[in-house]
Order: structure tokens, then C-alpha cells, then sequence
């Protein structure tokens, strides 16, 4: 599912240190944790991952896919159909209905929304009764729960999540994890999530972990 081979990455004229990674692999429907400080490139290497940014070295494949070869056009086509992401933000559009917001996730791929899926989906979240709702509407997790669904909408290969915990109290932080455990088994999909929390750690004690500072390194 997911290969990578002296990996390099430096956004242009960035004093920040050189994100490397020498080595790294994780099969088909497996789970994997970015460890590491602030600033250390967690979420650029997430972002390397969607092909959002593009390797400067090295290989990186994901789904059979070179990153490095695709043109931005075929990138974009590429990552809706096999990239689900949830960043630090949500990002849900304030003026659509939380089934509008689902919805974007196959529009913004040039498809037709799937309405049994968006039921199907809105159901397995908890959400069914707050289809109509607006995200400032719903808590802080319900909101989370949406973002998760949104990710998944279009049956990725591979699910980022980028410090999907941050903020989150005990129990809404073990809501997220089974919910986003539960979607990525669903639909076979592997999952990469970045985080510095303990707790995710703790919840997936049979991820692979990659640790990002000076020198990458996959831990045993």
C-alpha cells in the first residue's frame, strides 16, 4: 500500500530542517502512527502522502501510484479516488447541511453523490437525526464524527488523519479512534495518522511507527 524510499522534502526558502525518511512501508489495510515534535513535518509528510506536495527526492508509492510522476491534474483525480484525509481543522463549509458536506466529497471529485452511502455513513457515525444540521449546529465531536465520514465517503484505499485527537477529552479521543478504526476496517482501507498523543498510541499498540525528527526512523 505504502512505500517509501529516501524521502526528502524542504518547502522553498524554509529555514525548517529537511524532512527525510529513509525507509518506510506498511501493507494493505494496515495501521501506522507519525510520531514526533512540533515542527518536525508530520503534516508534510501527511500532505506528501495525498500528493498535496510533491517529493523533491526519493520514492514514495502509494496504491500501486509514483507521487513523484503524477502531473497535478492527474495528482487531484488520483487522491479522490484513493485518499480519504482528515486534517487538524475539519474544514466543513459553514453554509452546507451536514449532508451537504458529505455530499462535497464526491462532487468535489467529479462524481455523483452516492445518497445510500451518505445514509449508510450517517448512520455508522451516529448522525442520522443531524443531516439537516449546520456544522455550528454540532459540538465539537459531532463535527469531528462528520469530517471522519467525509474522509471515507468515497471508499478510500488509505485514510490520513492529521492530530485527530488535539482538544478532544478521554472519551470523545476514544469515540474518534473507533470511529475512525471501525470506517478504515469497513472499507479495507489502511490508516496513517500523525499525532503526538499518547492516547491514540496507547489505542493502536499494533500500528507500525515512524518518528520524525533529525532522522526518521521506523520503530520495531
Amino acid at each position: 500500500m505504502l512505500q517509501i524510499t529516501h524521502l526528502n522534502f524542504r518547502y522553498p526558502g524554509s529555514p525548517n530542517a529537511l524532512l527525510s525518511v529513509p525507509a518506510f512501508s506498511l501493507a494493505a489495510g494496515a495501521h501506522a502512527i507519525i510520531l514526533g515534535p512540533s515542527g518536525c513535518g508530520k503534516s508534510t509528510l501527511l500532505h506528501l502522502m495525498a500528493a498535496i506536495l510533491r517529493p523533491q527526492a526519493g520514492v514514495l508509492r502509494v496504491a500501486d501510484t509514483e507521487l513523484g510522476a503524477l502531473s497535478a491534474h492527474a495528482a487531484d483525480a488520483w487522491r479522490g479516488s484513493t485518499i480519504g484525509f482528515l486534517p487538524q481543522k475539519f474544514a466543513l463549509v459553514p453554509s452546507l447541511s451536514v449532508l451537504e458536506n458529505l455530499q462535497l466529497a464526491a462532487y468535489a471529485n467529479g462524481r455523483q453523490a452516492d445518497m445510500n452511502r451518505a445514509g449508510a455513513l450517517l448512520g455508522a457515525i451516529g448522525m442520522a437525526d443531524k443531516a439537516n444540521a449546520k456544522p455550528h449546529q454540532l459540538s465539537q465531536g459531532q463535527q469531528q464524527r462528520v469530517a471522519i465520514a467525509r474522509a471515507m465517503f468515497n471508499r478510500p484505499a488509505l485514510l490520513l488523519a492529521d492530530e485527530p485527537t488535539a482538544n478532544l477529552d478521554d472519551d470523545a479521543c476514544a469515540a474518534a479512534i473507533r470511529l475512525m478504526l471501525g470506517q478504515a476496517s469497513e472499507g479495507g482501507a489502511s490508516l496513517v495518522v500523525a499525532t503526538h498523543d499518547a492516547r491514540v498510541v496507547a489505542a493502536l499498540p499494533t500500528a507500525h511507527v515512524l518518528r520524525l525528527g533529525a532522522t526518521a526512523q521506523e520503530a520495531a
